[in-house]
């Protein structure tokens, strides 16, 4: 089964958003083609897998997630000998990974969905051209403590963690965009643990959790600490809206010590290491924008989103986008929660291919910030960096995992000011206006 077209999807979403804009001009809402909010948090966990860290469980939104996505994690000490084994199915989702992180939250590697062997009679939905719908869709891999060896020596579906056998270490299991009606998990149980001893015993769910010392916690909090945060942001002389301005610009995030000193002094790397921290996904690039109250209290984006495989709808084939998924999101800088997100299915595109969003408080919200009108809202959250700035705001854009051949994708970006030049039109503009400002365009619904 070949791979079908990126362009040709493309025109089949405007098409399919277009004729869902009549169905959103009446009363009722039945349109489908957009994509609702995500499912409210539910008892997904087990003694291995903690969470879900995502919007939809308040007492796990940290390290900046996105609402497209739900994460969870398994701190745990591999004893010595021993040999730690997940098994699971494939979800019905848009992409999903295992990866490992070293001590200050920056990963160490990244085990990506196409890249995980199915068991013998199994199907690996993800591999583009594989049907998606299968009911055999086992795996099985295995984490190992210490350093990875050369490509060609490297066994198949195996995880490296940084460190010693004995120690600690934090996992991350990522699911972004559950298929509609599946669920947080992906209409599939979260994956199972096998802990082989070196003894010989083989143990399973409790019994290989306690052996393995997993902790009831989620990842810890990690930042720049508050002390240095203040100092920076409330530092004498800083203009109204700091660190925002009245042109906010997007920064690629490479590291978190240069994001720090890009955003809050102006210092940015000629050529920045790239190691993101924040528990963040390798598989994804990010850029940043500082926005501020001060300054407007209505925020437009305009851009275009790259074509990306529509799978929120259940397509039966998996398919290979110019990015595996895209995503929009509101942030507090400060505690690093989440106040909303937008993916590429959750936003109406226009005739021409672009979309424009909306970032406000509800009171702020113009009457025509709505899908009926073609704009996607994203909501200003209250607390703004949540440390006391209450006008602050910190949107992320992300672009994953880009097709070879794509050259506007986020990951092309090299150093600080070229990302205009590389992201081209799927760099978004950002614009401060008035609420009656922006209602005064008026309702442009598709034609």
């Amino acid at each position: 089964m070949k791979t079908r077209n990126p362009l040709a999807w493309r025109k089949l979403g405007l098409m399919t958003v277009a004729m869902a804009a009549v169905g959103l001009m009446t009363a009722c809402n039945n349109d489908k083609s957009v994509a609702p909010p995500p499912p409210a948090a539910s008892v997904d966990t087990t003694c291995l897998w903690r969470g879900p860290i995502s919007t939809s469980n308040p007492a796990a939104n940290t390290a900046y997630p996105d609402a497209g996505a739900n994460y969870w994690s398994g701190i745990v000490t591999i004893p010595t000998g021993a040999r730690l084994f997940l098994k699971g199915q494939y979800p019905h989702a848009r992409y999903i990974s295992y990866i490992s992180y070293r001590d200050d939250g920056t990963p160490l590697e990244s085990l990506a969905d196409t890249s995980i062997m199915p068991e013998s009679g199994s199907t690996n939905p993800f591999v583009p051209g594989n049907l998606r719908t299968l009911d055999k869709r086992d795996y099985q891999i295995e984490v190992v403590p210490g350093t990875a060896p050369d490509a060609a020596s490297r066994p198949a579906n195996t995880l490296y963690a940084p460190v010693d056998a004995g120690k600690t270490v934090t996992l991350l299991y990522r699911i972004y965009v559950p298929d509609q009606g599946t669920g947080l998990t992906g209409g599939v149980k979260l994956p199972a643990v096998e802990l082989r001893l070196a003894d010989g015993r083989t143990l399973t769910g409790e019994e290989a959790c306690t052996a393995l010392n997993a902790s009831s916690d989620i990842i810890p909090f990690k930042s720049v600490g508050q002390g240095p945060y203040l100092a920076a942001r409330d530092r004498p002389g800083t203009p109204a809206g700091f660190p925002s301005s009245s042109t906010p610009r997007w920064d690629r995030v490479y590291n978190t010590t240069d994001a720090f000193m890009c955003s809050y002094y102006g210092v940015c790397a000629a050529a920045p290491a790239e190691s993101v921290g924040y528990f963040a996904n390798p598989d994804v690039a990010y850029t940043l924008s500082h926005i501020n109250r001060a300054l407007g209290k209505v925020v437009v984006l305009r851009g275009k989103i790259p074509a990306v495989p529509p799978t929120f709808l259940g397509d039966m084939y998996a398919q290979e986008g110019q990015l595996r998924y895209w995503s929009m999101c509101m942030n507090e800088t400060f505690s690093q929660k989440v106040t909303a997100c937008l993916f590429d299915q959750q936003i109406p595109i226009n005739a021409d291919g672009s979309y424009t969003i909306v970032v406000s408080r509800t009171e702020d919200r113009p009457a025509n910030a709505t899908l009926k009108c073609g704009t996607g809202h994203l909501e200003w959250s209250k607390e703004g960096d949540g440390l006391g700035h209450a006008d602050d705001g910190l949107l992320i854009m992300r672009n994953m995992l880009p097709a070879e051949g794509f050259a506007n994708a986020v990951q092309n970006t090299t150093t600080h000011g070229d990302e205009k030049a590389v992201i081209g039109e799927y760099l978004p503009s950002i614009t401060y206006m008035s609420q009656e400002d922006f209602e005064a365009r008026g309702c442009t619904p598709y034609p």
